[in-house]
């Protein structure tokens, strides 16, 4: 799940729970001039763990 996005749109595929398949995540830039911060959420039965991505400015 998506944690928290800052200006990024952020689309997660629907996938079976359990999978073990890898699940590709895109986002794109609301504004492309500024940095992009967002944080995912991976979570099993018993336990999980946050992925956060930050992209700068070019």
């Amino acid at each position: 799940s998506v944690v928290s996005a800052t200006n990024a749109t952020v689309s997660i595929p629907a996938f079976a729970p359990g999978t073990y398949a890898p699940v590709v995540v895109t986002f794109t830039p609301v504004n492309p001039a500024l940095a992009v911060d967002y944080t995912l959420r991976a979570a099993s039965a018993f336990h999980a763990i946050n992925i956060r991505v930050r992209c700068l400015q070019p």
